[in-house]
This record gives structure tokens, C-alpha cells and sequence, in this order.
């Protein structure tokens, strides 16, 4: 069964709410473009500048841990599933991207690898997104 443009309001309002009662709260330190340097030839940037992080409400999936052994010892990898909810970053005006980075109630910080609309079975013929998910790698350097 599919729904259309008049139920898509009012799943988009309890989407939002949902989000707000059980579901934690993270920072979102987006990146800002105009203030990175970026190399010309690699298009790489070694400092990157963020913007003053911002709370929203998110569902993480934490999945577990590797163990990796480095040259400077064992080193843990962890991955994150992270799904936001569209109406609550129009709400706030926010818009999350590859790069930016995602911090947890105990100060792990990731950064957003890919990102993907989920539109789900219930929404496909609208084409519009009601959630957006993302995956985030734990950041280990220039976490500032």
C-alpha cells in the first residue's frame, strides 16, 4: 500500500516527533566550505574549519568495534549508521553533508562518509525524502 501527498504531512510531523522522544541527541559540527583551504591539485585539505556544532536529535546504530593492529598499536574502528530526520533538519535549517562530523553523548567524534535519502516503501511515489541516513567513521585526526 502507498501513500501520497496528503498523508506525507502528517507522517513528516510524526516522523519529527518521534525523532524528539526516543531517539539521542548528537552535534552536528558541519563543515565550512568558504573557510577550509583546499589543495588545488589533490583537492585534499589537511585544517579543516567547522561551524559552531549544533544539537538535533538522531538514531544511531552503533555496530561493533575492530580491533586493528598499527605501527603505533592496536587501534579500534568503529562505524556508525546514523539516520536524521528530514523535517527536523528543515525545521533547524540544517543540512548535513559528506565531511561533516557527528558527536556522541560521550565525545566520540565521526565523520559522515556517505549519505542516502530514504524514502522508504511508504513514501517512493512522492519522491520526497522523510529520512536521511548516513554512515560515519570514527575521526581520529584534526578533531578540533
Amino acid at each position: 500500500m502507498k501513500f501520497g501527498e496528503k498523508e506525507l504531512d502528517l507522517i513528516e510531523k510524526l516522523n519529527g516527533e518521534l525523532f524528539r522522544l526516543y531517539f539521542e541527541r548528537v552535534r552536528v559540527k558541519t563543515l565550512d566550505r568558504s573557510s577550509t583551504s583546499v589543495d588545488n591539485l589533490y583537492g585534499e585539505s589537511k585544517e579543516r574549519v567547522y561551524k559552531n556544532p549544533v544539537e538535533i536529535d538522531a538514531f544511531v546504530v552503533r555496530n561493533p568495534a575492530e580491533e586493528l593492529l598499527t605501527k603505533f598499536g592496536i587501534d579500534e574502528r568503529r562505524e556508525l549508521l546514523i539516520t536524521f530526520s528530514k523535517p527536523l533538519l528543515d525545521e533547524m535549517n540544517l543540512t548535513v553533508s559528506i565531511g561533516d562530523r557527528v558527536v556522541l553523548r560521550g565525545g566520540e567524534e565521526y565523520e559522515i562518509l556517505s549519505i542516502t535519502s530514504d524514502r522508504g516503501d511508504y513514501f517512493g511515489n512522492t519522491g520526497k525524502a522523510v529520512q536521511i541516513i548516513a554512515t560515519a567513521k570514527r575521526a581520529t585526526e584534526n578533531a578540533g
